[in-house]
């Protein structure tokens, strides 16, 4: 015959809760810092004679926020994301915007700038 025992319930460890949490966290921040600086990512594209013809700098995801032409910071464009509609700022201040269907396709392109405009 065996006499059923109730054990205790476990304990909650908040020191130790909060150090998994810690941990998790600097984790996270360590895959951020990695992301933008995976060695698959072009930061900078050189031209025959080692001139930089375009760099880019990356956000937290691992997307282009920025890009400079010829490393000139006057010949930026800026690009945003924002879900399926993205689009980017070009140095003369044109903003073509890029639409993408639920598969990240492009659904949508921009339509040409027109001269002078």
């Amino acid at each position: 015959m065996t006499i059923a025992r109730q054990l205790p319930a476990p304990a909650f460890d908040r020191a130790a809760t909060q150090a998994l949490a810690g941990l998790c966290f600097s984790l996270l921040l360590l895959l951020a810092f990695l992301i933008p600086h995976s060695p698959f990512r072009i930061s900078y594209f050189p031209d025959h004679d080692n001139e930089t013809v375009t760099q880019n700098v990356y956000d937290l995801f691992g997307r282009v926020e920025r890009q400079f032409l010829h490393g000139d910071t006057n010949k930026t464009f800026h690009l945003y994301y924002t879900g399926r509609d993205s689009f980017e700022v070009d140095p003369q201040g044109g903003a073509p915007h890029y639409f993408y269907d639920e598969r990240g396709r492009t659904a949508l392109s921009p339509r040409p700038r027109q001269q002078g405009k």
